[in-house]
């Protein structure tokens, strides 16, 4: 098999059998425990465990086509590959900038199926109480293959949630405008307020987003009194 051909069988042959019950942190870094169970190719009854933590900085906001220095620890053909995922589904990922750090730990091979080792990792995991640890069935020469779609599900999992979370404080506000375009925005929404009073609470809603609350604070409190 080619390059592709290999990448594309590791997808295929991928499974997420217990995922971490947390996403991705919005406002600090999160380490997932892993640990990746492959059968090896030449021999029966054989498994072998990967271990080992992804460390993902808190996300930064960024435009887009970051890509070069996301991921760390990881083969270059993985990161290749990784890096050409991002940019098909980048849509889903915009403005958001995710840093992942493989930290691998150990490996064993030992008599077992996938299933019996699973079940005895997941009653480990649970009786620890982790609840940012994953398990994987992936395939043994490509394991890094599969790691790294785990990696770009959770990430697109999160994504929503940590975007809401950022919207909220004000974080995105000028993504992607200037400060120019940002001021004539909001003193076209100062003009909407003097004819339609509702729309106070949608300039509230910008000047929160824009992180620009503080500069029109006194201008803006005005409004509900001139409304009172």
């Amino acid at each position: 098999m080619n390059k592709n051909e290999k990448f594309n069988y590791a997808i295929r042959h991928t499974k997420i059998l217990k995922a971490p019950k947390q996403s991705l942190a919005t406002f600090g870094g999160t380490v997932v425990r892993y640990y990746l169970i492959s059968e090896l190719m030449d021999k029966v009854n054989k498994v072998r465990i990967r271990e080992g933590k992804v460390i993902a900085e808190k996300p930064k906001i960024v435009v887009p086509h970051y890509l070069l220095d996301v991921f760390e620890g990881w083969d270059k053909e993985v990161r290749e590959y990784a890096e050409r995922t991002f940019e098909e589904y980048g849509e889903n990922i915009k403005g958001l900038g995710y840093k992942f750090k493989n930290d691998f730990e150990k490996e064993k091979v030992v008599s077992s199926t996938i299933a019996d080792m699973f079940d005895k990792i997941k009653e480990e995991i649970e009786s620890r109480g982790e609840n940012l640890a994953v398990v994987i069935e992936g395939v043994d020469d490509n394991w890094q293959i599969s790691l790294m779609k785990f990696i770009i599900e959770l990430s697109m999992r999160s994504f929503p949630g940590n975007v809401t979370e950022l919207e909220e404080r004000g974080f995105f506000g000028q993504m992607g405008k200037d400060k120019k375009n940002i001021s004539t925005e909001i003193e076209q929404l100062f003009k909407d307020v003097q004819e339609n009073k509702t729309s106070i609470y949608q300039l509230g809603k910008k000047l929160r987003q824009y992180g620009s609350f503080k500069d029109y604070e006194d201008r803006f409190f005005s409004l509900f009194r001139k409304k009172a």
